[in-house]
């Protein structure tokens, strides 16, 4: 089915919408550049990609650097180029508005607003207003269809000595595979066990890697392998580091999370495949599938830096690879260079090796069949084990919705508790005070019953005073009553 330019972009927009963090990658990832890309790197200058563009912005001249990014995304690289760079102006070009949205607001918070301007528009028709010190490509070249007409826009509108800062994907158009690199991906993948061939983008289980074409439906890869061709015809490399390819499936997004980098047996495999990457690509079997660079405009001064020549790069690509007959082959083919140039085949010559690759194909199915079946095995006991586990997950939700209701009921037996227990708090405090009262009443009368007995031992002492006072004088009483008769 063809699929409209129109169609492309909405697919386009759709799948980054909700993209927040384009460059994430997988842990192996990580491990496999810090432990094979970061040392090569250092030996120019910088740890990694977002390194390069920052130490080659720097040794751009100039008070004020006017930079253009373009496919810059959610804006991430360049707001943070900005901020580190305070004579860069920034003008970020991209399709959708949603992820210039979110560089916008990332600029808010680094404080760079006002040197960085977001631009919506379609980078394979655009017109340029205005000439740049530097334009940046940062993984955004092998989305474009119109890659002739961009370039020639940012040769004309790029400053004399400026300079253009690229990383990005040189590979096959759609990323499908060079020819000998899926043999031995093909070789590799073998090794791996089920686990490890879940795709993590399909949502499938992959017995054999599947070379699919990634440019069917938006733009990714959609004319990757033209990338470096192009670029060759308008500008001259100053600088160019090309690296990866064999090695490509197993830390990626798709397959790279099925990999752990704490663990010995994942990283002794990417090693390996490490080396033998490393070795088909210094041989000049296998291009590079991608690349950092600084080119500026042909003809101008500039000392070349480079682990390989772009040149060698797009050389290797014309080798034509067949894919031959072998038996001993894990997959009953291989990989062999034929040059057409030299090599007459006839018809019975191709009927023959027809034949031998139908009867060839017939034993690889039967053989194929049996692993199915064996497969088929696995799976049902994968089944079975995934039954008896929904099944202890079902009881596992049971006893969780029991335990829940029996917390909801101690929560409910606990608040009215609390209740209970603040109304009894009150009623004490209550008591408190009434008992408070009463200790400082009988404190009171405690010392009131102190002071009458305190006036009741003076007044028996006072009586017992008058007593002894009378018994003196009752004989002048006696007296006063006889002498009271006498007159009488």
């Amino acid at each position: 089915m063809q699929i409209s330019y129109d169609e492309r972009v909405r697919a386009e927009k759709l799948q980054y919408d909700a993209c927040e963090d384009v460059h994430e990658l997988p842990e192996i990832f990580h491990y496999w550049s810090n432990r094979y890309l970061k040392p090569q790197l250092e030996s120019y200058g910088f740890s990694g990609p977002d390194d390069f563009f920052l130490k080659s912005l720097e040794q751009v001249a100039g008070e004020t650097i006017l930079a253009l990014s373009v496919g810059a995304g959610n804006c991430d690289l360049e707001v943070e180029l900005a901020s580190k760079v305070p004579r860069v102006r920034m003008d970020c070009l991209d399709l959708n508005q949603t992820m210039l949205d979110r560089g916008r607001e990332q600029a808010g918070k680094l404080g760079v607003e006002d040197r960085v301007r977001f631009l919506a528009g379609d980078f394979n028709h655009i017109k340029l207003e205005q000439v740049y010190d530097v334009v940046i490509f940062n993984q955004s070249l092998h989305h474009v269809t119109e890659l002739e007409t961009l370039l020639d826009e940012v040769q004309q509108k790029l400053k004399p000595g400026g300079k253009i800062l690229v990383s990005d994907m040189i590979g096959r158009n759609g990323h499908v595979r060079w020819p000998v690199a899926l043999h031995w991906i093909w070789q590799f993948w073998r090794e791996l066990p089920p686990s490890y061939r879940y795709n993590q983008m399909y949502r499938c289980y992959e017995e054999f890697y599947v070379d699919r074409d990634c440019s069917g439906i938006g733009f990714e890869g959609i004319r990757a392998e033209d990338i470096l061709p192009e670029l060759l015809k308008r500008f001259e490399f100053e600088f160019f580091f090309g690296f990866g390819n064999v090695i490509d499936p197993f830390i990626d997004r798709v397959f790279g999370p099925n990999f752990d980098a704490g663990k010995e047996w994942d990283r002794n495999f990417i090693d390996r495949v490490h080396a033998k990457d490393q070795e088909l690509i210094d041989g000049g079997e296998i291009p590079p599938t991608k690349m950092l660079a600084v080119l500026c405009h042909g003809g101008e001064p500039t000392g070349k830096r480079q682990n390989m020549a772009p040149e060698h790069c797009v050389e290797v690509r014309t080798r034509t690879d067949f894919a031959v007959l072998r038996p001993d082959s894990a997959y009953g083919f291989a990989i062999e260079k034929v040059d057409l140039t030299r090599e007459v085949f006839s018809l019975a010559a191709i009927a023959a090796e027809y034949e031998k690759y139908c009867e060839l194909a017939r034993s690889i199915v039967s053989k194929g069949s049996n692993e199915i079946e064996q497969l088929s095995h696995w799976g049902i006991e994968v089944k079975s084990h995934l039954d008896e586990t929904q099944r202890r997950v079902s009881a596992l939700q049971i006893e969780v919705a029991e335990r829940n209701d029996w917390a909801l009921e101690l929560e409910r037996v606990v608040k009215l508790a609390e209740t209970e227990l603040a109304s009894l708090r009150e009623e004490v405090a209550d008591w408190t005070a009434v008992a408070q009262k009463l200790e400082q009443d009988l404190k009171q009368r405690t010392a009131w019953a102190l002071d009458l007995e305190r006036e009741n031992k003076d007044y028996k002492a006072r009586q017992a005073e008058l007593s002894r006072e009378l018994s003196e004088v009752a004989w002048l009483v006696k007296m006063r009553r006889a002498i009271a008769k006498f007159f009488i």
